[in-house]
């Protein structure tokens, strides 16, 4: 094993400098390590017995691989001014973008190069916003909390964004969802957590700028196509940084736990020229520096490795996210009052090809058709039953998203051509 110091560092974090003028990353690590190690002197023997039952998970039989694992989500979006209180679009375009990014549906990876397709992997995974809260109400996946604090200062060692009571928002159970905060943190662009003992509990989760999040209203480029989200969710699945997590390689020897991944000595920034080498890794193919795992701009990041997807994958399967997998929180919450019954949306076929039927809807509605992107693809009202043409749309993974007085109510749609 590696350069077991960099089992250390707790969370992942992802800070722009400015978003609209200096387009790079930074990581400001280093403080969270030394705060840990503070707070508990075992903690470098927790992290390296850690690391062995990963290697014990990665390594099992998973008989499963072949399933479609679905985790639940719950937006929480705190705001202060209009412009951080988020849409309804924003997320459901985040949430597309998952969606396919997971399902390695994503339209550029047509950019991966040819040298790095053999290790491409997809990952198999969805996520679902919840349709039901931990009181067993119906939900839409989304809650809003308006706050006095115009921003959280995370990496000064501001908690408050995770408690109600200090302007943040109380997570919900983290063992049946997946809790992404979105709100204004200054110049962090976002953080995920591993999982493990150290930050059990409400920090079990992921933070997300609301100018990082999504591809539309609030996103600013080159951070607007999502992967900020897909990034941290690798943290949040147990995934490190490519080139460890100490901030510099430069002894070579630091290691993401992924063997197909190459070395590299720090962070890729802004949108390398393939191939790219460093003092790791000297020549062809270069670094992965398409990975999700890596600090490119959105437009140059498209794929994640066998190893990375086994990862991953393992902390689903029998590790530390398991419970996610049983959760049923994205089913309509039984026992609601029957006006809500009556409305709870059907959606067949289910993937479709041609057309798509929505059954169920029994007042005016506003109907949205999102692309991966987080597009527009089709947009109708109905006050009944219907059907919706996708024969000119192309394939992939589609969000429907249906709005009335009621609420809001989303569907993941597949078009298989």
């Amino acid at each position: 094993m590696k350069n077991i110091f960099l089992l250390l560092s707790l969370i992942l974090i992802c800070l722009q400098t400015n978003a609209q003028q200096n387009n790079s990353f930074a990581c400001g690590l280093e403080n969270f390590i030394a705060a840990a190690r503070d707070k508990d002197p075992d903690y470098d023997k927790k992290m390296v017995e850690q690391e062995k039952l990963r290697s014990q998970w990665k390594n099992k039989d998973h008989k499963t691989t072949a399933n479609v694992l679905t985790i639940p989500v719950v937006v929480h979006v705190v705001w202060n001014t209009i412009t951080d209180s988020i849409s309804v679009a924003q997320v459901a375009s985040q949430i597309a973008v998952l969606n396919t990014d997971y399902m390695r549906l994503n339209a550029d990876t047509s950019n991966t190069p040819s040298a790095f397709l053999p290790i491409s992997a997809n990952p198999k995974i969805q996520f679902c916003l919840a349709q039901t809260d931990p009181q067993g109400n119906p939900t839409n996946g989304i809650t809003y909390k308006k706050t006095a604090k115009t921003s959280f200062a995370i990496v000064s060692g501001d908690t408050s964004i995770w408690h109600t009571v200090k302007g943040g928002y109380d997570g919900w159970d983290p063992s049946n969802y997946l809790n992404i905060w979105v709100a204004d943190f200054g110049p962090l662009g976002g953080a995920g957590f591993w999982p493990g003992a150290v930050f059990a509990g409400h920090r079990q989760g992921v933070i997300v700028n609301h100018t990082f999040f999504g591809t539309t209203g609030s996103a600013i480029a080159p951070y607007n196509l999502g992967r900020t989200a897909t990034h941290e969710i690798g943290h949040f699945l147990d995934l490190h940084h490519l080139w460890g997590d100490g901030g510099n390689n430069s002894s070579c020897t630091a290691t993401d736990f992924c063997g197909d991944t190459p070395t590299q000595v720090a962070a890729s920034q802004n949108c390398p020229t393939f191939p790219k080498t460093d003092a790791c890794t000297n020549s062809a193919p270069g670094l992965n520096f398409m990975n999700f795992m890596d600090y490119p701009q959105d437009a140059c990041r498209n794929m994640f490795t066998v190893d990375q997807v086994a990862r991953m994958r393992a902390c689903l399967e029998g590790g530390p996210r398991s419970s996610l997998l049983t959760s049923t929180v994205c089913s309509i919450a039984s026992g609601v009052n029957e006006k809500l019954k009556t409305n709870t949306i059907s959606i067949f076929p289910n993937p479709a090809s041609h057309t798509i039927h929505v059954a169920n809807i029994s007042e005016l509605s506003n109907i949205k058709l999102y692309d991966a992107l987080g597009k527009i693809a089709l947009e109708l009202k109905a006050e009944q039953d219907l059907s919706i043409d996708v024969s000119s749309l192309a394939k992939g993974i589609y969000t429907l998203a249906i709005e009335n007085k009621t609420g809001n109510v989303f569907r993941k749609v597949i078009l298989a051509k």
